[in-house]
């Protein structure tokens, strides 16, 4: 394997050891400051260490473990720091994108495993490796957006057939 390319924002692959690795939507455990990306962890050792007399209390912990706060709780922060994901209607980040283009330009072929590729962000490789004529190979339950350009498509879950392969990252 030459690169992953990852829609999912959970970490996952990099808890998992995954090196060679791209976030194409970002990812939930980081957050964007406007001039750089900071880990949430570290972003609230700075929020505390500069408000040490501050504190912000609520009532309700969602299922992503955030809280939700008033504006007064928020404060200037509010337009300041969001997650480092993007969300739908978003763009990718341009300098991702053109980092992403040129590693698949390096590539012999294309595997697509448990993405239904509806989002243009992810069908832009499947287009690309076509223009390319690479070979396009898809591991998927059902019908999916790529279909009509693979040369291998495999109906079942990813799980039951990637370690079997041998792929080595």
């Amino acid at each position: 394997v030459f690169w992953h390319v990852t829609q999912n924002v959970d970490s996952l692959l990099t808890k998992a050891g995954c090196e060679l690795l791209s976030e194409l939507h970002g990812c939930s455990a980081r957050v964007d400051c406007g001039y750089k990306s900071l880990a949430r962890e570290e972003l609230q050792e700075i929020i505390l260490k500069q408000n040490p007399n501050r504190t912000a209390q609520s009532n309700t912990i969602n299922l992503d473990a955030d809280v939700h706060l008033n504006e007064e709780q928020l404060g200037d922060l509010k337009n300041r720091v969001k997650l480092d994901v993007t969300i739908f209607g978003d763009n990718v980040n341009c300098r991702l994108g053109d980092f992403l283009k040129e590693q698949s330009s390096k590539s012999d072929s294309v595997l697509v495993a448990g993405s239904s590729l509806e989002v243009m962000s992810s069908y832009r490789f499947i287009l690309a490796a076509q223009q390319l004529k690479m070979p396009i190979a898809i591991i998927n339950i059902g019908r999916i957006r790529g279909d009509h350009a693979a040369q291998l498509r495999i109906s079942t879950r990813c799980g039951s057939i990637l370690p079997l392969l041998q792929i080595n990252s």
